[in-house]
Order: structure tokens, then C-alpha cells, then sequence
């Protein structure tokens, strides 16, 4: 739609790209060291959002109360940060300290439509395997294997209290970064199961 912003946030809360300055200013406001900055095109903003990450591990975690509304500036007013640079060792160290948790997941059709299924690996603070996932989804499309491993990935977290959450996956309707072999292959294994099935590792 012509005159869409996209706001880019690759250090804050939660990480990702929002629609509109209040969902992005939720995850900004009052953290300490945030990156965040407006895109008219979408690529622009997933190309800066992927970039934090590879370069910083771009943080998620609970920092102090957000600060009163009237406080914030016009979106467009806002100056470009000076992003910190940190040392990859030091943030991974900070990440465990906030409880920052991993989803990586991933769906698979044979025919697109066709029998499909989903798969994700939920990774510790300290990035270790905390579970892998696989789930049956029958006879669906690419997309929807996807969206059902990014929902039932979701779940789990939700069923474990985990509430800090960096997701990753390779689809384009959904996020745009390729770390996720592992949730590839559990999205194949799961093209057999029964729609519904999963499994829990």
C-alpha cells in the first residue's frame, strides 16, 4: 500500500519489524542501547533487521517500565543511533542473563500442495537443544506447513513459560534469515506423521 512505513527494531524487547510507531515504541522505549529506525520498503527493513542480528546477536530481554507517552518525539523526528558494538561473547553472555530463548522452524510440501509437514528446535539461553518439534500438517501448501511450525513452536515455548523469544525460520511471508537446517529436517521427517501428530524430543 503506498505510504506504508515499516518500523525496523533489531535491538529492543523483541526484535522484528512492526506497521505502525506504537507496536515499535513498546519495544524501544526505556532500552537501554536500542536499535531501531523507519523503512518505506519492506526488504530495506528486513535487510537492516537481519544485519543486527549478524552483527550484534540483536538483543531481546525485560529492561525498565517505558517512560510516559508524552516524553516521545514524532518517529521521524528521531536521529540515527549511534549502534553500540559489542563483542559476540559479551552479548551471548547477556542474552542467557535475560533468558533470551531461540525458535528456529521450518515446514516442508511434497508438491506444494501436498503431504507436508512442520518442524522447529527450541534452543537454550546458552544455545544448547532444549527440544525439537515435528508436527503433521496432511495435505497443505509450503505456507501453511510454515505457519503451522512457527504456531506450534509458539506453543511449546508458551507450555514451558518461556516468554523471550528470538524466532528464526527461512520463509518470506515470515522472517527473512536461514539459520535452520536442523528445523528443515525435522519439517521432512514430519511429511509423514498424521495431520495433527507431533512430537516432542
Amino acid at each position: 500500500m503506498a505510504g506504508s512505513k515499516y518500523y525496523a527494531v533489531r535491538r529492543g524487547r523483541c526484535v522484528g519489524i512492526y506497521d505502525n510507531w506504537n507496536d515499535c515504541k513498546r519495544q524501544v522505549d526505556g532500552f537501554s542501547g536500542c536499535q531501531y529506525k523507519s523503512f518505506s520498503a519492506l526488504k530495506e527493513a528486513q535487510d537492516y533487521v537481519a544485519q543486527g542480528t549478524q552483527d550484534s546477536q540483536a538483543v531481546c530481554g525485560k529492561q525498565d517500565a517505558p517512560a510516559a507517552a508524552d516524553s516521545y518525539k514524532n518517529f521521524s523526528d528521531v536521529k540515527p543511533e549511534t549502534f553500540l558494538q559489542q563483542d559476540v561473547q559479551e552479548t551471548q553472555a547477556t542474552n542467557k542473563k535475560q533468558g533470551l530463548y531461540y525458535l528456529e522452524f521450518d515446514g516442508a510440501s511434497k508438491g506444494n500442495p501436498g503431504k507436508s509437514g512442520a518442524g522447529a528446535v527450541l534452543r537454550n539461553p546458552d544455545f544448547s537443544v532444549a527440544c525439537k518439534i515435528k508436527e503433521g500438517v496432511g495435505l497443505a501448501t509450503n505456507n501453511v506447513a510454515e505457519y503451522r511450525a512457527l504456531i506450534r513452536g509458539l506453543k511449546v515455548c508458551l507450555s514451558k513459560g518461556i516468554d523471550c523469544i528470538h524466532v528464526q525460520g527461512d520463509s518470506n511471508l515470515v522472517v527473512m534469515q536461514e539459520f535452520n537446517s536442523q528445523a528443515d529436517a525435522l519439517a521432512n521427517e514430519a511429511i509423514y506423521l498424521p495431520d495433527g501428530e507431533w512430537i516432542l524430543s
